[in-house]
């Protein structure tokens, strides 16, 4: 058995990687952290995730698998949650294709199956009287099959 963790983010990073723009602006996606020189007020963060064993047998081990997709607006007035939820509908129209058919390309070795949003939330935070941060959370969820 293999950990499934990496080619997963990997196929959804290189599937949503230079695909989003708001507005115009492209809205760069990172793996754990912004680098502090990236100056971009709206950006996509991976963040937890998590690998569950859920079968074995004779032709392949399969796990299910989740990734968290931190969707991150930066203003300085008051908005809507438009941007978010826009940018969530971009990212699901990319991966999700068709119920049947996702939009990326599978990592060698590895069959991704039952793709979906688990789960979806959307929050504001007020950093200071003039700063908001916009958030909407997708979580997606698949099963990867390991091919022998």
């Amino acid at each position: 058995m293999k950990n499934t963790q990496k080619p997963f983010r990997l196929a959804i990073f290189n599937a949503l990687n230079g695909q989003l723009s708001y507005n115009s602006t492209p809205v760069p996606v990172t793996d754990e952290r912004k680098l502090q020189s990236d100056t971009s007020k709206i950006y996509v963060i991976f963040g937890r995730q998590t690998e569950t064993p859920i079968e074995e047998n004779d032709c392949a081990f399969i796990t299910q698998s989740t990734i968290d997709l931190l969707i991150v607006s930066k203003t300085f007035s008051e908005t809507s949650k438009d941007t978010v939820n826009d940018i969530a509908d971009d990212i699901l129209e990319l991966l999700l294709t068709t119920p049947q058919i996702n939009g990326f390309t599978e990592p060698s070795g590895f069959q991704v199956q039952n793709i979906k949003l688990g789960y979806s939330e959307t929050g504001t935070m007020r950093m200071n009287s003039t700063d908001i941060m916009l958030t909407q959370l997708l979580t997606i969820t698949a099963q990867i099959v390991q091919q022998s």
